[in-house]
């Protein structure tokens, strides 16, 4: 198809506008790194070439070689989160969008922005691990803690991990990879043990982990690139979790919350024993353990609600528990209607039963009912 001569000039002209407005954005962003860069340097940040590269790569899981000029998204587990991070700088910045009106922000007001100071701290901890910005930040700025453990892999201050697993929050606020983050590194999708042994204790938490893992196992693969052996290994780790230690214990299974997980994701998911036991329980031998009590228990359930329920049905309400095997033997007790029995001998048209007070005696096999619990 051909192009008229206006309309080849028109595309000229929407593409020198957008190139325009292309140079316009890398202008705004470079000023803003410059900006940026000096603020952290007066504030004794100081981050090598090599540091900032191999805590991208060792921790946060960015390799740098990957990042371009100006401003670079960051994913996490494969979905994006809402900090940046600028090769040149060497920082990491929080949000996506450049300060407003920065061509009249003064570089020696920037610092005593909140948002600056915010900055700061996060950049200080993840590459340089400065104690008084851990310390600041754990007790002015929770949200900022939680995501620098948690987003970004950060367990190198162990008062640090324990004051975020403390202070988690809601699991309904939480992002996709957020929750995901909880529980694998970025970097190579290994479980992380230390930062869920902090969180062990909340079991609320524990068990919506669990359970999220397993009832979104397929988006999970498909959008975070986990694979399945990943999400088992760590149900399988997470369940180990709180029952370590107890196959010698005699816990109550009604009320642990441990084994209430357990019996709950072996109820709804039944299938994932088979890659427990093709894995060797990763082991853990507790799991091992309370899989076998879990099975256990449900063979002896499942008899139970197998067995026959036997009671008595009789028009004139009641009928008579007799001492011989006819119709003119003693009496020995009157049987009410509706009332369980157990039978004893069901062979011929008398059968052999016991009732509810103990008494053994015959009754004619019509009025006796029968159905399952």
């Amino acid at each position: 198809m051909m192009l008229s001569k206006y309309t080849y000039i028109l595309l000229i002209l929407l593409n020198i506008s957008c190139q325009g407005q292309d140079n316009k954005k890398n202008n705004i962003e470079k000023k803003e790194i410059e900006m940026f860069t000096s603020v952290l340097n007066k504030s004794n940040y100081k981050n090598t070439k090599e540091n900032f590269e191999n805590v991208n790569k060792d921790i946060i899981g960015i390799d740098a070689s990957d990042l371009k000029e100006g401003y670079n998204d960051i994913n996490i587990l494969d979905e994006s989160i809402d900090y940046q991070i600028s090769k040149e700088g060497r920082y990491i910045k929080i949000g996506s969008d450049i300060l407003p009106d920065i061509d009249n922000i003064k570089e020696d007001k920037l610092i005593s922005y909140p948002y600056m100071k915010s900055l700061i701290n996060l950049n200080k901890i993840l590459y340089l691990n400065d104690v008084p910005s851990i310390l600041g930040t754990s007790q002015k700025d929770i949200d900022l803690a939680r995501d620098i453990v948690v987003l970004f892999n950060y367990e190198k201050n162990e008062s640090f991990l324990k004051k975020v697993s403390d202070n988690i929050g809601d699991w309904d606020d939480f992002s996709n990879n957020f929750k995901l983050s909880i529980v694998f590194y970025n970097k190579d999708h290994a479980i992380r043990k230390k930062v869920l042994k902090y969180l062990s204790k909340n079991q609320e938490l524990i068990y919506h982990i669990t359970f999220y893992l397993e009832d979104k196992r397929k988006d999970i693969i498909k959008v975070n690139k986990l694979s399945t052996e990943n999400i088992d290994e760590a149900i399988a780790y997470l369940l180990n979790l709180g029952l370590n230690g107890k196959s010698n214990a005699d816990i109550d299974t009604d009320n642990d919350m441990s084994y209430r997980l357990l019996n709950n994701i072996l109820i709804a998911h039944p299938k994932i024993v088979m890659s427990f036991e093709k894995n060797d329980y990763y082991r853990h031998e507790d799991l091992r353990f309370f899989v076998k009590v879990f099975h256990t228990m449900q063979e002896n359930n499942d008899k139970l609600s197998d067995a026959k329920i036997y009671y008595i049905q009789d028009p004139d309400g009641f009928t008579n528990l007799r001492k011989d095997k006819n119709g003119t033997s003693d009496i020995i007790q009157k049987i009410k209607s509706g009332e369980k029995i157990d039978v004893l001998d069901d062979s011929g048209n008398w059968w052999f039963i016991q009732t509810k007070s103990g008494n053994k005696g015959y009754v004619y096999k019509t009025k006796i009912k029968t159905g399952n619990s």
